[in-house]
């Protein structure tokens, strides 16, 4: 049946051509993409597990997704003025490039003047940033190679968060659900010091954090930069964050809007 009806239509265009090939319609994905690698490594594992298997082995795999658009449609009904009132905030890292150190080494039997360098763990380092869509807050560059965790990251609001509440005159407090920032002291600190934060905030959802789009530009504006060493680095980055314009930030602030509509579409 199918090739009479490839038959049929290449007779009714009457062309010389065979019939092009039609894709078909792609529906929206229903899963996110890590349940989906979770799916493919069940079923590699075991090709005959059962859906009803996967979801109870795997308890709140799908339910991150509805959370994710739950949240999405709450913060949706924002109009442009409150995206720009909020204070975002997340940390990045930025590694440093061109001469990072490591260890020399030769392959054997090679010219003893090629000699190569190797790297596998590059000296890096952690910014935690927060800016309203109105004005810039504090950037605070960790030190080198420091990680945040829980005890940091309670440091760093203890001793930044009023600044950049006062330096950019944000209304609340944004931050997602990283295991730092969902700790049980970082949350009775927010609690105890009255500020108004948001708690719902979906977690590993970087698209929907207004900041990264900031991180992007400033890791666009190192690329051609020395960024060598750890001092250079870390002055290329204040250069970059202090070069950022007010049109910029209500640019970023308010496409969160669009990218909660992405959500829910797909």
């Amino acid at each position: 049946m199918f090739v009479c009806k490839w038959v049929a239509i290449f007779k009714k265009e009457g062309g010389c051509d065979t019939p092009g090939y039609k894709p078909r319609k792609k529906y929206p994905k229903k899963t996110s993409y890590r349940a989906t690698n979770v799916i493919k490594r069940q079923l590699e594992h075991n090709p005959r597990v059962t859906a009803r298997k996967i979801k109870e082995s795997n308890p709140g795999l799908f339910e991150e997704r509805c959370h994710r658009v739950k949240v999405c449609k709450k913060y949706l009904q924002w109009d442009a003025d409150k995206c720009l009132d909020v204070l975002w905030t997340d940390e990045s890292t930025f590694t440093l490039t061109g001469n990072r150190g490591g260890n020399m080494y030769q392959r054997a039997g090679s010219n003893p003047l090629d000699v190569r360098q190797t790297v596998k763990y590059p000296d890096s380092l952690m910014v935690w940033g927060s800016f309203r869509g109105r004005g810039l807050g504090s950037l605070v560059v960790l030190p080198k190679n420091v990680k945040v965790n829980q005890y940091v990251y309670y440091e760093l609001l203890n001793d930044h968060l009023e600044d950049s509440f006062n330096s950019s005159g944000a209304n609340i407090f944004q931050h997602d659900h990283g295991p730092a920032h969902t700790a049980r002291s970082v949350t009775q600190w927010l609690k105890d010091c009255h500020i108004p934060y948001i708690a719902d905030w979906s977690g590993n959802s970087p698209v929907i954090n207004a900041i990264e789009n900031l991180w992007n530009h400033i890791k666009r504006d190192l690329q051609g930069k020395d960024t060598s060493s750890v001092p250079k680095l870390e002055a290329a980055i204040c250069q970059s964050w202090a070069s950022i314009t007010p049109t910029q930030l209500a640019k970023y602030a308010t496409s969160i809007l669009n990218h909660l509509r992405e959500i829910i579409a797909h």
